[in-house]
């Protein structure tokens, strides 16, 4: 299992940048973008999700990623749920 004290809130940015990217089919998504706008649905979500578990070794309900559909407040929320 990887170390997940060792990741940054910027690391995690970027994780959940490039998971968006390939989900979404979309080059170039920005931190204040809003997934929902890009055409994020559940299932999308799902695999964004999915990803960032993958990457960082963290459980996420997919909950979270619909409450938080801005690139950084999603990565601001994972390193959150991290922390505890």
């Amino acid at each position: 299992m990887k170390d997940t004290t060792a990741y940054t809130t910027d690391d995690i940015e970027q994780v959940v940048l490039r998971a968006a990217e390939v989900a979404l089919q979309t080059p170039r998504i920005r931190s204040q973008d809003d997934l929902h706008e890009l055409g994020m649905d559940s299932l999308v979500a799902t695999v964004i999700v999915a990803r960032v578990h993958r990457e960082l070794a963290v459980d996420i309900p997919v909950r979270l990623l619909l409450e938080h559909p801005v690139a950084a407040d999603f990565a601001r929320a994972v390193a959150e749920r991290m922390a505890v």
